[in-house]
């Protein structure tokens, strides 16, 4: 008889084991060995069939699918793995590394457990997430009247558009009748600035358990009781302003603390500093001076808050705080007592939840939304010292805002500007596409009409944007079928 190979012995003995315990299981085995290739019998996952014997009988045991679906797949609850991925209309996931996807509609991968090529017609396509590389350029934020919003550099508004610089599609022309408003970042410094999409805690530094980062947000398990803190080191000399964006998570609402002014990072507020309560429907501000709590603001605000944008700003020279929940103003606040001078922020939280931005800025930034009192027959100009402008035309040229106002033409520089937000008569709402997908880079997303995407770019067009090219390098997610 001549000898087996030797990849093949293992096989064996593996089949004879079984036959002890189950006699049926030699002609399982057989087709085992006959449907897969001797070369790959390795990668089969004999874990996946456990061997249990009990008292009296001996059987094969297959154990029940552990939270990845309806299979046997046991990476429930761990990272997916490394690569591009591929979501079907029909829930269907795969991971690998997409090369283009075709003006004809079909998307071609290629992945480590697939022989070949895997092409996929875009008509299944739901989403395709890609790994970008490239870091955004700029913090000034167009926002479109179907609720995509650009980010880039702002470079020119005309009485027809607004052309914005950008690092992942270069020089953006947006028609000016589909622009809703525009935010400017570049007049206030953010001094600390998440970046949980990248999968880091930095700058922020957690104590403790209790604390991951994981899809692109900080991510906090604590279940009641003790809070849960993350913090760093800052020096508050001068008027700050915090910002969290926060979702609760277990259906619950939000508890969480925003801390300014700590001196120190011990305990859960330092021994002094400046405290925002955010607990259901309830806001609170607290000071903490010498280890001793005083509370010297409580207020309902109406409804129960699960996901929200939270912020508290501090004027050391002033005394006095304010807080903000999404474009709400809760007011301006006297600090009773005087703080030492702030050496650390910190962020509590004692429910579950996901926290997406966790940021800190120099001065006194609240939302740039339209407010109710905003006048509806003109342009109004927001300016960081809080004067507002209203113009019945704006223009941006070499780094001036012109506005044409009823008292006449007022030129100002715009990097002393916060936002403006154009008249809403005469804005359009952009056509829906068939071909329309929607696409995302680390701060912008795009509604294209789809043509195709090569190793370098994504190409697409749009009626009011005209043809995109977005570097592969900054792509973030491609939706496609977005109008179902």
């Amino acid at each position: 008889m001549p000898s087996l190979p030797d990849h093949r012995r293992p096989l064996l003995a593996f089949s004879a084991a079984i036959a002890l315990l189950w006699p049926a299981a030699s002609d399982a085995l057989q087709l085992v060995e006959k449907d897969f290739a001797l070369d790959n019998i390795n990668n089969l996952q004999v874990a996946q069939a456990q061997v249990q014997i009990n008292a009296g009988e001996r059987r094969i045991f297959v154990p029940q699918p552990r939270g990845a679906g309806e299979t046997l797949d046991d990476s429930g609850g761990r990272a997916r793995a490394q690569g591009d991925l591929v979501t079907t209309t029909q829930g269907d996931k795969i991971v690998g590394k997409v090369l283009t996807i075709e003006s004809g509609g079909r998307l071609r991968l290629t992945a480590p457990h697939f022989e070949g090529e895997v092409v996929v017609l875009a008509s299944a396509l739901d989403t395709v997430e890609l790994n970008p590389t490239e870091k955004p350029k700029g913090d000034d934020a167009v926002s479109l009247s179907n609720d995509d919003t650009i980010v880039g550099e702002l470079a020119a508004i005309t009485p027809e558009a607004v052309i914005i610089e950008t690092k992942a599609a270069g020089p953006v022309k947006i028609a000016r009748n589909i622009v809703r408003s525009i935010s400017f970042s570049r007049s206030t410094a953010t001094a600390i600035e998440s970046n949980f999409e990248s999968g880091k805690m930095d700058p922020w530094t957690a104590r403790g358990g209790g604390w991951t980062v994981t899809g692109g947000a900080l991510t906090c398990h604590a279940q009641g009781g003790e809070p849960h803190t993350v913090f760093a080191k800052f020096d508050q000399k001068e008027a700050v302003t915090m910002e969290a964006k926060v979702q609760a998570t277990m259906g619950r609402y939000i508890h969480v603390e925003l801390i300014l002014a700590a001196d120190n990072a011990d305990g859960q507020y330092g021994t002094n500093s400046l405290i925002a309560r955010f607990y259901s429907s309830q806001v609170s501000l607290m000071v903490m001076q010498n280890g001793g709590m005083n509370s010297f603001m409580d207020r309902h605000i109406g409804r129960m808050v699960s996901d929200v944008t939270l912020r508290i700003s501090y004027d050391p020279a002033a005394n006095k705080t304010r807080v903000w929940i999404d474009d709400t103003d809760l007011g301006e606040y006297a600090i009773p007592g005087t703080l030492p001078a702030g050496k650390f922020v910190m962020f509590n939280a004692r429910y579950p939840c996901r926290v997406t931005k966790l940021r800190v800025i120099q001065g006194i930034v609240g939302p740039t939304q339209t407010e109710k009192e905003d006048p509806t027959d003109a342009h109004v100009v927001r300016f960081a010292n809080r004067d507002r402008v209203a113009a019945s035309e704006v223009t941006l040229r070499d780094g001036k805002l012109v506005l044409k106002t009823a008292f006449g033409e007022v030129a100002a520089d715009a990097a002393k500007a916060q936002s403006i937000t154009f008249l809403t008569k005469g804005i359009e709402k952009p056509r829906r596409q068939k071909g329309d997908v929607l696409v995302e880079t680390a701060d912008s997303k795009f509604t294209l009409q789809f043509e195709r995407l090569t190793p370098e770019h994504l190409i697409a067009k749009s009626a009011y944007l005209g043809e995109v090219k977005v570097l592969r390098s900054c792509l973030k997610r491609i939706r496609f079928n977005i109008y179902k």
